[in-house]
């Protein structure tokens, strides 16, 4: 490199270097604001103290899931279905 390509490459780095630098931090545009909006809402993804919407619906899925198979079961206790009759003295197998 020569010294005049070197005089020619140097201020344009720096030039860019100084404008990177000042405009790095240009993405918050008003801080008070966004400070606001985050002392509005802290925790945005959060339902209840330590639920998101998506936990309380698994929770619900879940609960529904259970209480079908538990119904399912009851239903056959109810109709002396779950275990075999006592009302003979003979031998079921």
């Amino acid at each position: 490199m020569t010294r005049k390509s070197l005089a020619r490459i140097v201020p344009a780095v720096g030039g860019l270097a100084v404008l990177l630098v000042v405009s790095g931090c240009s993405g918050i545009r008003n801080p008070v604001s966004r400070d606001a909006m985050i002392r509005k809402n802290a925790t945005p993804e959060l339902d209840t103290l330590d639920l998101r919407d998506i936990d309380r619906d698994n929770r619900k899925a879940i609960a529904v899931n259970e209480n079908l198979r538990m119904l399912a079961e009851d239903w056959d206790r109810a109709w002396y279905m779950d275990r075999a009759s006592h009302l003979t003295i003979y031998p079921m197998r």
